[in-house]
């Protein structure tokens, strides 16, 4: 490099190896390939903390919402969380919405097991309500096939007892005869 030293013929000569000139070069270069190899480490590490904090209880939350629809309470009690943020407050409040369907499932299951005694019970009353006419059916079939042939006797004995006189020893016996 060369610059005119000012009111003379004079010139000002400088001159630099090239290697040395780029060094300085190479330096800023290797400078900034370490800033963006730590740049690309902490962002991984900020991604991995942040998906091991954040995202790994809300898959947890999510997965058990799915165990919780299909009915596996059991499934539903991995989430549970000490952490005193919005994930915290969000699985303390999930465990007792589970809890509370849990219990509300097991006295519906309660009511339907009472409920089914209950009409086992009437099938059975009925059953034998049923059976219980079809008996007074019978027997009043039989009765009635009973009564029809012994309907005769009296009649036969209420006309002889117009027809002719009965002695007096007799008299009683025929009467009980009558009534019966």
């Amino acid at each position: 490099a060369s610059r005119m030293v000012g009111g003379t013929d004079w010139a000002l000569v400088v001159e630099q190896d090239r290697e040395e000139a780029i060094r300085t070069v190479d330096g800023i270069r290797r400078h900034i390939f370490m800033v963006i190899v730590f740049s690309l480490c902490g962002t991984l590490l900020s991604a991995w903390l942040l998906s091991r904090h954040v995202a790994t209880p809300i898959r947890k939350l999510g997965q058990a919402a799915n165990a919780l629809a299909r009915g596996e309470f059991e499934k539903v009690n991995i989430v549970r969380s000490d952490r005193g943020d919005e994930v915290g407050i969000l699985s303390r409040a999930f465990g007792e919405m589970a809890r509370q369907l849990e219990d509300r499932q097991h006295t519906l299951e309660e009511k339907v097991i009472r409920r089914e005694v209950k009409l086992k019970a009437t099938e059975e009353a009925a059953a034998r309500s049923q059976q219980l006419a079809s008996l007074g059916q019978l027997a009043a079939g039989v009765a009635h096939d009973i009564r029809t042939p012994l309907t005769a006797p009296p009649m036969f004995l209420e006309s002889i007892d117009s027809a002719m006189e009965i002695a007096e020893e007799y008299e009683e016996d025929f009467r009980v005869a009558l009534r019966q």
